[in-house]
C-alpha cells in the first residue's frame, strides 16, 4: 500500500464522531430500558395492591393497610 494513502486512512476522522455518536446513544438506550424495566416491575406490584384494595369488599368495617 502506498505510504500516502495509509496516511490518509490513519488521518481521515470524517466517520469517527458519527461512529461514536451512534455507540453512546445505544449504551444511553440500553440503560434507560434496563432501569425503567426495574422500575416497572415496582409499579406492577403497587398498581395490583391498590387494585385489589378497590376491589375488595370493605362493608365489613375492617381498615386497610396499603404497604
Amino acid at each position: 500500500m502506498n505510504k500516502s494513502i495509509k496516511n490518509n486512512f490513519i488521518v481521515d476522522e470524517k466517520g469517527q464522531s458519527l461512529v461514536e455518536f451512534v455507540l453512546l446513544l445505544a449504551i444511553i438506550v440500553g440503560i434507560s430500558f434496563g432501569y425503567m424495566s426495574g422500575i416497572n416491575n415496582g409499579l406492577e406490584k403497587r398498581w395490583q395492591v391498590l387494585g385489589n384494595i378497590l376491589i375488595q369488599d370493605t362493608d365489613n368495617g375492617s381498615t386497610l393497610e396499603v404497604r
